[in-house]
């Protein structure tokens, strides 16, 4: 059985991990803005997925708080259409760069 205290630790270690992958995609697309002068298209495209990872990360936090709300049986569920190709898209978006850097 394990003790409670590397459970907590196990935790925090997935967290850590899953927002560090945003997080670098973001630091990344920061400094390619930084670094050289683009075409306006190309800034927008860059500016639209530091958001995306932003957001993601956003939800990463928002998901670890629902673990609470879980615990205490107050987590109210929405149902709803989810477009599976938009959801893709966003996801091969928002890990591009960490992949490209990574020569994957």
């Amino acid at each position: 059985m394990e003790e409670p205290g590397s459970q907590a630790q196990e935790m925090v270690n997935i967290v850590a991990h899953d927002l560090r992958n945003p997080l670098s995609c973001i630091e990344g697309y920061t400094g390619l803005l930084m670094s050289r002068d683009m075409p306006q298209e190309e800034r927008a495209k860059l500016l639209a997925r530091i958001l995306s990872c932003s957001r993601f990360m956003e939800q990463i936090i928002e998901d670890l708080l629902d673990t609470k709300a879980i615990e205490r049986g107050e987590l109210s569920l929405k149902q709803g259409q989810v477009l599976l190709p938009e959801v893709l898209k966003k996801s091969l978006d928002s890990m591009e760069h960490t992949a490209t850097s990574r020569s994957v």
